[in-house]
């Protein structure tokens, strides 16, 4: 059994006279198991991202004669070399396939590595805009902040007894009060990749309640307060 590292061999002669005598020892080196990393091995990519991507195959132990083959569905290659291949995805909104690079030496396939690919999480920006005094039988109309990025926006509001929607667009929507107490208004948001995300706001529609005891001829009241946007 040969070790990667620290084997010998030497010959060792032995005379009629049991006289032993052992020849030089010559070391044995033993080449690695090729080995090879790809980097990177996993990539988040945005909606919308168009940039280019560079993949390199790292050949561990200098193996002689290795060659690659790459796989990449849904990209473009840009350039290459002879370890690395730059790729832009082939879409803005269609998430390509997992990098797949299979090495080859002296044209045995070795086992192939592969980068993992995912879409990036969505993250909204923006914000609803509009009065917070409202009075009830009042009608409102609130605005979305950056609302020309997304492909769509539907609003919402849970809470029907106290508020409804009456006409929206993608930027706007025209809100009437229809009873008192707490609803939210909602802006679901989605992308070109048909991503989504909330964007909410709260309100409180009439006077606060107030709690009040007797105590010795005097009333104490404790005010609950309210938040008009959170």
């Amino acid at each position: 059994q040969i070790q990667v590292t620290g084997s010998t061999i030497y010959l060792e002669f032995e005379t009629t006279s049991n006289i032993k005598t052992m020849s030089c020892v010559y070391p044995i080196i033993k080449a690695q198991q090729p080995t090879f990393t790809l980097s990177p091995t996993t990539l988040s990519i945005a909606c919308g991202d168009m940039g280019s991507k560079t993949f390199t195959v790292n050949n561990v132990y200098n193996t002689p004669s290795v060659s690659y083959s790459w796989s990449y569905n849904g990209w473009t290659p840009v350039s290459s070399t002879a370890t690395s291949i730059t790729l832009v995805p082939s879409s803005a909104t269609a998430l390509p396939s997992n990098v797949v690079v299979t090495p080859s030496v002296s044209g045995v396939s070795q086992p192939s590595k592969t980068c993992v690919v995912s879409r990036a999480a969505f993250s909204a920006n923006s914000e609803i805009l509009g009065n917070s005094i409202i009075c009830p039988g009042s009608t409102q109309t609130y605005t979305l902040t950056n609302s020309g990025s997304y492909s769509s926006v539907a609003w919402n509001i849970p809470q029907t007894s106290v508020a409804t929607i009456t006409s929206s667009t993608n930027s706007s929507v025209t809100v009437q009060i229809v009873g008192s107490g707490y609803f939210k208004l909602n802006a679901v948001v989605s992308n070109g990749c048909g991503q989504t995300a909330t964007i909410p706001r709260a309100f409180y529609i009439g006077v606060p309640v107030v709690n009040t005891y007797a105590n010795s001829n005097k009333i104490f009241g404790v005010a609950d307060v309210y938040s008009t946007n959170y």
